[in-house]
């Protein structure tokens, strides 16, 4: 998950994901600045994978996102996810939050599906 070793001030980037919202329950997700994969049906008010498992420790992260809408991070095995976070409308820049090595990391929207044309980005920090 490590992202070519760039860094915010003394942190390492481990990953960096895109969600491009193309249109009510269709997205597109990018890992590390890689080209967008394929349109994906996704209900976006339920939890949807991020990462499998993480490889490394988080302890930072930064988002952005322009959706309008309030989502959510959450840890955990499908259907049994923890919430972790509720980032606000606009993205959190920075929130100190640990993430263990080899969890996994889901998201959704909480307020309402978010728009088309619309993008979250997320930098996990080590």
């Amino acid at each position: 998950m490590s992202y070519g070793g760039k860094r915010r001030g003394s942190r390492k980037i481990l990953a960096t994901v895109r969600i491009l919202h193309l249109s009510a329950g269709m997205a597109q997700l990018s890992l590390n600045g890689g080209a967008p994969g394929a349109a994906a049906a996704l209900d976006l008010t339920t939890y949807f994978e991020i990462f499998a498992a993480t490889a490394g420790t988080v302890n930072l992260i930064e988002v952005f996102s322009d959706t309008g809408e309030i989502l959510e991070l959450a840890t955990g095995a499908a259907a049994f996810e923890v919430p972790l976070l509720q980032i606000p409308p606009g993205g959190e820049v920075p929130n100190y939050i640990r993430v263990d090595s080899a969890v996994r990391l889901t998201m959704k929207a909480i307020s309402a599906v978010p728009v088309a044309g619309t993008t979250t980005m997320i930098n996990f920090f080590d």
